[in-house]
């Protein structure tokens, strides 16, 4: 499901789904319909990692979670964030200084705040004369980094409010779920209903639009569904029902049914983002990615547990990280060929997706992994050094 949520991320980013439009246009433009699958997703798995955990104040365990959770998505994140910075400096491309600042702390995700404010001070073309940070694809990361520091807290409100895992009532946990859902999809919806009056275009503008993207504080909701969806998960006999294969396999139909029969409402220049009831898909999806989720995490679900199509997951991070670095070759070298420059034809997308993947398993096998084990050997040798010295430190 990861690899297939990267590749249709890609064919949203850069195929040219302008020029060539069809039956598939919908599914293949909305290429930010799977990241709140990735968002998702994080929660769910990390409320199933840390669910038993005591998130204490100064607990060991806190320490534990931010060093595991921060410790390899770092060094993935910064090694393509200084290849991107590298590319854009040999290449000579515009950089903005407030977005790169914040990527270089992890904080890429708060730059449409920090335009916002800017333009409220300053001329609205101030902030547009930069370009966009060495790494474009970092504010997921951004965003994902802001949900995990919340996460101690959640577990801990959810441990008062429904009971220890496993051990509270669906019915809570339920309900919980869906507030949690109806607070995801509520501002665009409001906003909506609001500028209903407004012409196309300026219901939910394109900065807005942005902003309920890439805003920390505006995924949290999605987020939460994925704590939920694990509480729910893990309560006895959650997993155990047969049915699962047939809900799985029923919101993933309903999801392509949605975002193909969805009317498309294109851009009208290259580059200019989404706007209006576009919105609608950033969190509206969610509670189907929720239900794959869940799916997924029954054992009845036989084909998610492929061995090939877990270790293909694997490279699906790096995969996401490469995209924007790799495009840009890509971009070049179409344009030296036959000067179109918006987007990537199909043939040249294809070629694009064979080198995404195939780079990102070669960086995760040969760079990651070699990584993850040095790290994982020195946490657990300062942390018997620790044990065997209690008190002296």
């Amino acid at each position: 499901m990861r690899a297939l949520a990267t590749t249709w991320i890609l064919c949203g980013h850069f195929l040219d789904w302008r020029s060539h439009r069809g039956l598939f246009t919908g599914f293949l433009a909305r290429g930010n319909v799977p990241v709140c699958y990735y968002i998702v997703l994080s929660g769910f798995v990390t409320h199933w990692a840390y669910g038993k955990h005591n998130f204490a104040l100064h607990a060991p365990e806190l320490q534990s979670f931010f060093r595991t959770r921060l410790g390899r998505i770092a060094f993935s994140y910064y090694f393509f964030f200084g290849l991107g910075l590298v590319q854009r400096v040999m290449d000579d491309w515009p950089l903005s200084p407030m977005c790169t600042g914040l990527g270089a702390l992890m904080l890429e995700a708060w730059d449409p705040a920090c335009e916002i404010v800017i333009q409220s001070f300053t001329w609205p073309s101030a902030y547009a004369q930069y370009g966009p940070g060495p790494n474009p694809a970092g504010w997921t990361i951004g965003t994902l980094v802001f949900c995990w520091v919340c996460y101690p807290v959640l577990a801990v409100t959810l441990h008062r409010a429904v009971g220890p895992p496993g051990e509270g009532r669906w019915q809570q946990l339920l309900g919980l779920a869906i507030v949690a859902y109806v607070l995801a999809v509520l501002p665009p919806l409001m906003m909506l209903r609001m500028n209903a009056h407004r012409p196309d275009g300026q219901r939910i503008p394109a900065l807005t639009m942005q902003y309920l993207e890439e805003f920390p504080p505006c995924r949290l909701a999605d987020f939460s569904l994925g704590v939920l969806t694990a509480a729910l998960m893990k309560l006895p006999g959650a997993t155990e029902w047969t049915g699962w294969p047939l809900v799985g396999w029923g919101a993933a139909l309903t999801l392509v049914a949605l975002v193909l029969c969805a009317p498309l409402q294109l851009p009208k220049l290259p580059g200019h983002l989404r706007h209006d009831a576009e919105a609608l898909m950033v969190s509206g999806p969610s509670a189907l990615w929720a239900l794959m989720i869940a799916a997924m995490a029954s054992p009845h679900t036989w084909l998610a547990r492929h061995p090939m199509l877990i270790r293909v997951g694997q490279y699906s991070f790096a995969a996401y990280l490469l995209q924007f670095w790799l495009a840009h070759i890509f971009v070049e070298l179409q344009k030296c060929a036959s000067g179109h420059k918006h987007g990537l034809q199909p043939w040249w997308m294809l070629a694009f997706i064979f080198c995404v993947w195939t780079l990102a398993s070669v960086y995760t096998e040969c760079v990651e992994l070699p990584f993850v084990r040095v790290l994982r050997g020195t946490i657990g040798w300062v942390q018997s050094f620790h044990r065997a010295m209690p008190g002296q430190l």
